[in-house]
């Protein structure tokens, strides 16, 4: 029982680790820290999962006649893909692989308070993989205990065309 005393004494009484403004201009982070380590770790997966999709959404877009269209649903922690016609067409794994593909390619947000969908189609272009496609975006900006319900901002609606890869 006085460790847990002890925890929660230290925990609440704890002073600022910077005594004072010496001790804030000499501080240094850590050197394991690299701010650029996560976009390179992205990158990183992003190349091993275009050389493992590559062929299966050239033969996808074919099979459509260049021009298969998709649409996601992304938000509070969650992002899903559709590609139209190919519901069932998939093994999960290979599912998986598109969908964190154009996830991560696309830079389709997945973490936090917000709801996003967005739709568009997957040509092929002078032997390049094309995603032209747009999105609404909205923030939940707070939340009404008396109605109990949440309160979002206005939509925000965003078109992009982004080369994907060449063929």
């Amino acid at each position: 029982m006085m460790s847990i005393f002890n925890f929660f004494s230290n925990l609440f009484s704890r002073k600022n680790d910077f005594q004072n403004a010496s001790d804030l201009q000499t501080f240094q982070p850590s050197a394991d820290y690299n701010p650029d380590a996560w976009e390179k770790e992205q990158l990183s997966r992003i190349n091993e999962l275009e050389l493992k999709i590559k062929d299966r959404f050239v033969d996808l877009i074919r099979s459509k006649n260049n021009h298969l269209k998709f649409s996601w649903d992304s938000g509070n922690d969650e992002a899903f893909l559709n590609f139209e016609g190919h519901e069932n067409t998939f093994d999960n794994e290979e599912f998986w692989e598109l969908e964190e593909y154009l996830i991560l390619k696309l830079d389709i947000p997945d973490a936090g308070e917000f709801e996003m969908h967005g739709e568009g189609f997957l040509t092929i272009e002078n032997h390049t993989i094309v995603a032209d496609f747009w999105s609404t975006l909205r923030f939940m900006e707070d939340y009404d205990e008396e109605k109990e319900e949440e309160i979002w901002s206005e939509a925000e609606t965003e078109k992009k065309v982004e080369k994907l890869f060449q063929i």
